[in-house]
């Protein structure tokens, strides 16, 4: 960017309401932490988008405001902004066309400015921000570990249950399409981690997407959360995890479904369809059984219905150096 846009920016950042959105480097180790030094001193908003590569997570990494799946909680968690400006990624969206529902979920009024483009230096634009407005040590998350739940399974005591066991430097892949978007505020405190996520709506990255993260990084600790569904477009990966002995341990959700699918059916207006439309969005008749699947491609496998089942499981997996998988039957 040319000098003054970006001393323009650097103006607007320090105006009530502003976010300063970023994407790409920014969103991983000093670039995001500058990006968030920059805004501590701003006053702006740090914004990152709901569909991201990769992102720094957990305790001491900058506090920074998620955008939502979902229309209504995105609109409603821009509806104060007044400007943002971009460094490294494009104007916020929703996912689709949704009938009667903006597409653009900025308040009318506020002001969207690319002073970056994803394809542009991410680096020298945010030094460039910095010098033009100073920095102050940011927000960070404090490391704040739940309490192991008990008992019956819900989204909810899955989440806490992963933030308590997740160990330091962790590679989450993160395609629970429905059950995962119940991780972040709880995995902002665990340990320090990676986190992986799908940015185009393909379904069934996670498992492939492990593969290459465990074969990168081969001392780390994977982690790969995929839905029952998401997982029968790309079961091959598991015999790849076996016969590299890769170290990732994959947890089915098994909601019996693709929820996706019925959300964004209610999302368009559609809240009542007939036995063949109901059907489609089922993975039952026959019912899938991932324990078998998993040990037919030669991985362990436990199936975990209550709490302490998972626990036991998912720790089994972290103290192992190969590839394990634990099918949650949950809600």
């Amino acid at each position: 960017p040319r000098p003054d846009q970006v001393e323009a920016a650097a103006r607007r950042l320090s105006e009530p309401g502003a976010a300063l959105m970023v994407g790409g480097a920014a969103l991983i180790g000093d670039l995001f932490d500058l990006a968030a030094r920059i805004a501590a001193r701003t006053g702006a908003q740090l914004v990152t988008d709901t569909l991201i590569p990769r992102v720094s997570r957990g305790a001491g990494s900058s506090r920074a405001l998620a955008l939502p799946y979902a229309v209504g909680p995105k609109i409603e968690a821009l509806s104060a902004t007044t400007s943002i400006t971009l460094v490294g990624t494009d104007r916020p969206v929703t996912f689709f066309a949704y009938p009667g529902k903006p597409s653009l979920p900025e308040p009318a009024g506020c002001t969207v400015t690319s002073l970056c483009r994803p394809e542009m230096d991410i680096a020298w634009t945010l030094q460039a921000l910095a010098d033009a407005t100073g920095t102050a040590a940011p927000a960070t998350h404090p490391l704040t570990l739940p309490d192991l739940p008990t008992g019956a399974v819900t989204l909810e005591k899955a989440a806490a249950a992963l933030a308590a066991l997740l160990p330091e430097q962790a590679i989450l892949c993160n395609e629970a399409v429905t059950s995962g978007w119940h991780l972040g505020p709880v995995l902002a405190t665990a340990r320090p981690h990676d986190m992986l996520g799908g940015t185009g709506g393909a379904i069934g990255w996670a498992l492939p997407g492990s593969v290459g993260a465990a074969i990168a990084c081969p001392g780390r600790k994977v982690v790969s959360l995929t839905g029952d569904g998401s997982a029968m477009y790309t079961l091959q990966s598991l015999w790849n995890m076996a016969r590299e002995g890769l170290d990732v341990t994959v947890v089915v959700f098994a909601n019996r479904g693709y929820q996706i699918l019925r959300d964004e059916l209610a999302n368009v207006g559609v809240n009542h369809y007939g036995e063949n439309a109901r059907a489609m969005f089922d993975v039952e008749k026959p019912l899938l059984d991932w324990v078998s699947l998993a040990r037919g491609h030669g991985i362990p496998a436990r199936r975990a219905e209550d709490m302490d089942g998972f626990i036991a499981a998912f720790r089994a997996g972290m103290s192992s150096d190969g590839p394990s998988l634990i099918e949650l039957v949950c809600p």
